[in-house]
């Protein structure tokens, strides 16, 4: 008898093992804006812990052929100005899209970031390209940022 009472035990305590994992804790934010012509736009967000971070352009609206370039980096000290570590140029076909300035697109394109405050600049990349058009209007965006 005291055989059988260990076996369901040890049953109970295995199948408790196998339940399914608790939803992952990562943080999901939606940062919209507007960026003008020939403007920015700076949105900040705060990291509470060191670890990945994945960047989905949601909306580019009116879009277009409009492009427009994302970076993401530290506020400075007085939490004005974006330090961006690099950026990418998007448009309305990266719309749905995983992107991460400059050098990795596509489903699994994620960095590593560090805690503390962020930012996410969107601006119109004639500034920095004069090779490209400038917007021919205003652009609101939005972005999904996911990280730890």
């Amino acid at each position: 008898m005291r055989a059988c009472l260990a076996i369901g035990l040890l049953l109970v305590v295995l199948t408790a093992c196998d339940a399914p994992t608790a939803p992952s804790d990562d943080i999901v934010e939606t940062l919209s804006g507007t960026v003008q012509p020939g403007g920015e736009d700076i949105t900040r967000f705060f990291v509470m812990k060191a670890g990945m971070l994945k960047i989905r352009l949601q909306a580019l609206t009116p879009g277009g052929t409009a492009v427009v370039g994302i970076g993401v980096g530290e506020l400075n000290i007085t939490g004005k100005d974006c330090f961006t570590h690099g950026s990418a140029m998007l448009s309305a076909v990266n719309v749905g899209g995983v992107v991460i300035w400059p050098y990795v697109t596509g489903p699994l394109a994620e960095v590593q970031i560090d805690e503390g405050p962020h930012c996410i600049e969107v601006y119109d990349p004639v500034c920095c390209n004069r090779t490209l058009t400038p917007l021919a209007g205003p652009q609101s965006y939005t972005v999904q940022i996911t990280h730890q």
